[in-house]
This record gives C-alpha cells, sequence and structure tokens, in this order.
C-alpha cells in the first residue's frame, strides 16, 4: 500500500460514519480497492499530460459557522438551494422547495434514514479501477440527495463553501428524475480564506424517459487548491440532458464526464468553458457512450490560456453497434495568451456501426494580430483590445450556459 493511501485508510478507520450493513460494506470494497490502485501520476495515459500535486488528506469532521461566512453567503444571493460548509450540511442556511413529490436532503439525513435506496444507483456508478472514485466512495457520508418527482420551475442551488485549510473534502451528489419531469440545477464551489484543501466530488445523474436536466457547474476554488469531480449520466428513453461547466480557478483542477445514451433517442449537450493563468493545471475530459439507436450528443468545449497555464482536453465518443442512426458532434477550440501557456487537446472515437454521423475537431490559436490592430485604431487599449477579444471567444460558450452566464459575464477574463 502506497504511503497516499496508508494515510486515507488510517483516518477511516478512526470514523464512524452513518449507514446499513449495505453502505458499510460499498464502502469497504471501495476502500480494499483503494488499497490495490496507485495514485494516477504521468504515466498513466489519462493523467500523462499534467502532474498531479501533493493533496490534502485531512478529513474534516466538522464546519465552523462564523458571521463572516454568513457575510459572504449573503452576497451568493441564493434563492433557493442547499448550503455547504467546508462539507457540511447547513441547514439554517438552506432554502429547501416545499413539494410534496421532491426529496431533498443531505447525504447524512439520507444514510440514517433510507440508506439502502443508494444501493442500485451506487452500483450503476461504480469505477473498479478509477482511484479518486474509490476514494471518494471510501468516504461516503458528505453530499446531497436530490429525488425529482415532479417538475421544479425555478433553479435549485447547492453551494459548497470551504473555509479551512489544508482539509480533504469528499462530497457525493446524487441527482434522479423520474419520468416526465424537468429541473435545473447549479452546483457551485466557492472558498473564503482557505488554502491547499482538495476537493474530491462525484455527481450521478440518473434521468428516466422523457425527463429533462439542465446541470451546471461553476468550480471557482482557491488559486492554491485541487479540484477532482467526476460527473455520471445515465439515460433512458428520449430523455435531455444539458451539461454545463465553467472552471474559473484552482491549482489543478479535472472535470471529468462519463455520459451512457442508454436508450433510444436520448441525448445529451455538454458545454464548457475553463480559464486558466499562472501556473494553473486544467483537465476536462468527457467520454459519451452511444447504446442505443438515434441517441444524439453535442459537445462544445473552449479554453481561455495565460502564462504558464496548462490544459488538458480528451474527448472520446463511443458508438456501439446498437446505436443506428446516431448523431454525435464534438469540438474543442483554445485560445493561448502567452507563448508559455500550452494545451493538449485529444478528439477520440470508437465506432463500432456504420449508419452514424459523427463529427469532432480540435483548435488551438492565439489572438489575431489584425482584430488587435484594428480595435486599437478604434481607440481602444492594447487591454481592452484583448478583453473585447476574448469575450467575443468564449460568447459562443455562454449562449449555452444561461444558469451560470451571469456568474461567468461578472467574473473578470484573462486579459
Amino acid at each position: 500500500m502506497h504511503t497516499k493511501q496508508q494515510v486515507y485508510y488510517r483516518q477511516y478507520q478512526h470514523l464512524a460514519l452513518p449507514g446499513s450493513e449495505l453502505i458499510q460494506q460499498h464502502r469497504q470494497h471501495a476502500l480494499e480497492k483503494l488499497s490495490n490502485l496507485g495514485l494516477p501520476d504521468q504515466k498513466d495515459e489519462d493523467w500523462n499530460y499534467l502532474r498531479i500535486p501533493s493533496l490534502a488528506h485531512r478529513y474534516n469532521n466538522d464546519a465552523v459557522l462564523n458571521q463572516a461566512t454568513m457575510s459572504f453567503l449573503t452576497n451568493c444571493k441564493l434563492t433557493q438551494g442547499l448550503v455547504f460548509i467546508d462539507g457540511h450540511y447547513q441547514a439554517c442556511l438552506s432554502k429547501l422547495p416545499q413539494l410534496h413529490a421532491l426529496k431533498i436532503c443531505s447525504l447524512p439525513e439520507l444514510l440514517v434514514e433510507q440508506p439502502d435506496s443508494l444501493i442500485p444507483y451506487l452500483k450503476i456508478n461504480n469505477q473498479e479501477n478509477h482511484f479518486f472514485y474509490q476514494l471518494n466512495q471510501t468516504f461516503l457520508n458528505k453530499g446531497a440527495y436530490i429525488h425529482i418527482q415532479t417538475s421544479l420551475q425555478d433553479p435549485l442551488e447547492l453551494i459548497f463553501i470551504t473555509t479551512e485549510s489544508d482539509q480533504f473534502i469528499p462530497l457525493h451528489i446524487m441527482i434522479i428524475a423520474e419520468e416526465n419531469t424537468q429541473a435545473r440545477i447549479v452546483q457551485r464551489y466557492l472558498t473564503r480564506n482557505a488554502d491547499h484543501y482538495f476537493t474530491n466530488t462525484v455527481t450521478s445523474l440518473h434521468l428516466a424517459a422523457h425527463s429533462q436536466i439542465e446541470h451546471s457547474t461553476h468550480i471557482h476554488e482557491a488559486k492554491t487548491a485541487s479540484h477532482i469531480a467526476y460527473i455520471k449520466a445515465q439515460q433512458n428513453y428520449k430523455s435531455q440532458l444539458h451539461l454545463h461547466s465553467f472552471i474559473q480557478q484552482g491549482a489543478f483542477v479535472r472535470n471529468e464526464i462519463e455520459v451512457h445514451l442508454a436508450q433510444t433517442q436520448a441525448q445529451c449537450h455538454l458545454n464548457g468553458l475553463y480559464l486558466a493563468s499562472d501556473q494553473q493545471q486544467v483537465a476536462q475530459h468527457t467520454r459519451v457512450i452511444h447504446k442505443a439507436a438515434k441517441s444524439i450528443s453535442r459537445q462544445l468545449y473552449k479554453g481561455v490560456l495565460d502564462q504558464e497555464a496548462h490544459a488538458s482536453f480528451k474527448g472520446s465518443i463511443m458508438a456501439y453497434p446498437e446505436a443506428i442512426g446516431a448523431e454525435a458532434k464534438q469540438l474543442n477550440k483554445n485560445l493561448l495568451l502567452s507563448d508559455k501557456a500550452e494545451v493538449n487537446s485529444r478528439p477520440q472515437l470508437e465506432i463500432f456501426v456504420d449508419d452514424i454521423r459523427c463529427t469532432h475537431g480540435a483548435t488551438v490559436g492565439q489572438l489575431d494580430p489584425a482584430a488587435l490592430f484594428y480595435l486599437r485604431t478604434r481607440g481602444l487599449s492594447v487591454t481592452q483590445a484583448r478583453t473585447h477579444l476574448i469575450q467575443a471567444f468564449i460568447q459562443e460558450c455562454l449562449a449555452y450556459m444561461p444558469l451560470i452566464k451571469d456568474t461567468l459575464e461578472q467574473a473578470h477574463p484573462l486579459s
């Protein structure tokens, strides 16, 4: 067992996490897998472009709520949703919709009241050889459970605020949408005066027939923090998923998405924007699996990198023989603002059916000198001209992100 695994193992042994015997077995299985898996490094194909920094490993069993945090939260302007401080649910700060056919609660609450209701979904999600997934499941306790049995009219926010440095925060968010339901959900990861912490998240989405989910993730961690996220979606007949991500800040951020279009005419639309500067490292990896006929996927990801930032994009599309008449499109565009900024973009296709329409593309470029010169002749400063061109570059992504568009527009772009 490696040193890092030993540290997590010792912490787990001293915890008394809630849950049934089946949940405890699930955690124990994850711990055993974790013990046998090595921490990914640059020898691993999916990790070879970025260097994983030293990760915080102190599991925090408490949360401190003070006036400064309360004031910080006020600026978040929460209208409906759940609030978590250092991974711990804060009922006094949350505002839950009062609908009978809607189950929204913290994960610890569910693990006490109905723990075995998680088991079928955990089995679907399981990633046997994924180190950070197994790490998350070993400490399965913090997070949220959202079971949508009637449509939500207003967006539901999940706000995660980190206030203490040098801690490890594993979070699991499970979202289940029943037939003919609709919902818009935003997950926001923010910080207040914390450094060198590590957020490890798993988000599970299960879409029944004819359901529609618009899900957005906004990652704005501390400049010294690490955030590793894994999102998995399972879609049934004619379900629609719009999955958006905005990576704004963090020393090391990896956002991994896997979507299974399991039944006929299921469709997903994945859109993302990542900004990176200084020596920030960002990885955006997607994997869309077409398992059924006439399924549809669309992907658009854009990156803006400055100074010595490094980004990695890997977009994989797989089509099973059963995916007759499927459509898949993928596009990754990157804008480099510095000679030292670097991006690696790898679109990948695995097609096992003839009757399919599939396209993919990747571009890496710099600001157009002619466009910069033209804007300068119209009276704009160098900074203003650069900002104008950057905004023009990211507008295509913003148009697909109505839930976090306001946040994106308020964020100061790289210039």
